[in-house]
């Protein structure tokens, strides 16, 4: 009996201990005392099972918000928060013991399903806060944001005029049938008229897989790209219709078009950057710089062939009378050098003669000149002049027909640009990828 005392005595403090721990834990049902015995169980960190290997996710709400998109690399980036629930058979408790319906836990401590865009070149999920909200028939509630980057073909043919439309395939992981099922609710969208693009619309659809997958419509504000990219070409294709106001003469026509050129040049090497990236469907707008830089040559070549013309009446060759061709003659062809050698005595006396008569002029004339020969002087210098102003005649109405099939050729190149943006179509398939 002593022995069975001292052996009561030894383990006393122990069950006191004991009993008091118990009663402890049998009067702790606050909320927090319910958080830790969910979050102590040690299964709620893995996916709740079932017999079909499966788990059925609900997707209550996605607000949608299109972010950027670049269209040089042709992603789309998007920001969605995303609020599901689905039910876990072991976060679920006896609300007699516990008299509430609702415990918040950390995220950090339970299973949350792990959502993936199959056509996304990254993706980022956050969650919306570090707790979740679980209910007592094992319902969980959780809330997360998702920033994707898409990388989605957009039509860009009618560049700055954009309306087109790319898929985000939002979806859980499954293999073999194991996994999450994923059953879609409500999507909305947030703020969508932020940014040089905005949203239209976003819904729901289903491929013939029977893939389901955001369908995003997007438009882009064609004031900013209109101002920056398509007015200065215009104003500049303008400034070179009226250069032909300008007199060929002196050469102010040709400088005035060369710095147009090099303007335009240096536009172009600016706006670089901003210009889109080619495609499937290669913008228009860089078919028209293109054709806006060969008709700003064109046309700068045109004036210098017509200052030519005007300056000797021939695009090819030097001025008239024939002797004095031997001057631009030196170092070309052979039959032009003897073309020099045979002009005619004749002209080389006249023009000795034109000399000595004006050299005649400066003192008294001597008796043997005769009048003829002053009047063959004379005679010649009007007929010079005659042909100095028929030439530039000849020059202006070249001039002006060129003027007019340079307006013809715009005309032209308006009415087709007209047709490509109005009635020629251009599809891409978003869904091959």
């Amino acid at each position: 009996m002593r022995a069975i005392y001292q052996m009561f005595l030894q383990y006393l403090p122990s069950l006191i201990c004991l009993s008091v721990t118990t009663a402890t834990d049998s009067s702790c049902v606050t909320r927090r005392c319910l958080a830790n015995y969910l979050v102590n169980q040690d299964v709620v960190t893995t996916q709740p099972q079932s017999p079909n290997c499966s788990l059925n996710v609900y997707l209550r709400e996605i607000d949608y918000e299109t972010i950027q998109v670049d269209t040089n690399r042709l992603i789309f980036t998007s920001i969605l928060r995303i609020t599901m629930d689905w039910q876990d058979p072991d976060l679920t408790w006896n609300t007699s013991t516990y008299p509430y319906n609702l415990a918040v836990l950390p995220v950090d401590d339970i299973w949350v399903p792990s959502l993936a865009v199959k056509n996304a070149i990254s993706s980022t999920s956050v969650p919306y806060s570090s707790d979740l909200v679980v209910y007592s028939n094992g319902k969980v509630k959780y809330s997360f944001y998702m920033l994707i980057d898409v990388g989605c073909e957009v039509n860009l043919f009618r560049y700055p005029y954009v309306v087109d439309s790319c898929p985000v395939f939002l979806n859980g992981w499954n293999i073999d049938g194991c996994g999450i099922n994923l059953i879609y609710g409500n999507v909305s969208v947030m703020n969508k008229d932020r940014g040089d693009w905005y949203t239209i619309s976003v819904m729901w659809k289903k491929d013939s897989y029977d893939h389901v997958y955001l369908w995003v419509t997007v438009s882009i504000r064609t004031f900013k790209p209109f101002v920056t990219l398509i007015l200065p070409s215009l104003l500049i294709m303008a400034a070179d219709i009226f250069s032909f106001a300008l007199p060929f003469e002196g050469g102010e026509r040709n400088t005035f078009k060369v710095t147009l050129v090099l303007s335009f040049v240096m536009f172009l090497l600016i706006l670089s950057d901003i210009l889109p990236g080619g495609n499937t469907c290669s913008p228009l707008i860089r078919y028209h710089f293109t054709v806006c830089l060969i008709l700003l040559v064109g046309s700068i070549m045109q004036s210098m062939l017509v200052s030519r013309l005007a300056e000797d009446g021939s695009l090819f060759s030097c001025s008239i009378p024939l002797w004095l061709k031997c001057k631009c003659m030196k170092g070309t062809r052979e039959e032009d050098k003897e073309d020099c050698q045979n002009v005619s005595s004749e002209q080389q006396k006249d023009a000795i003669t034109l000399n000595e008569t004006t050299n005649g002029f400066e003192k008294e004339s001597p008796p043997d000149i005769s009048l003829k020969q002053i009047a063959r002087f004379l005679e010649d210098i009007e007929q010079q002049e005659r042909e100095r102003q028929r030439t530039k005649g000849f020059a202006y109405k070249v001039d002006k027909i060129c003027l007019w099939i340079y307006i013809g050729l715009l005309i032209i190149y308006t009415g087709v640009m007209w047709y490509m943006i109005e009635f020629y179509v251009c599809d891409i398939n978003h869904l091959n990828f």
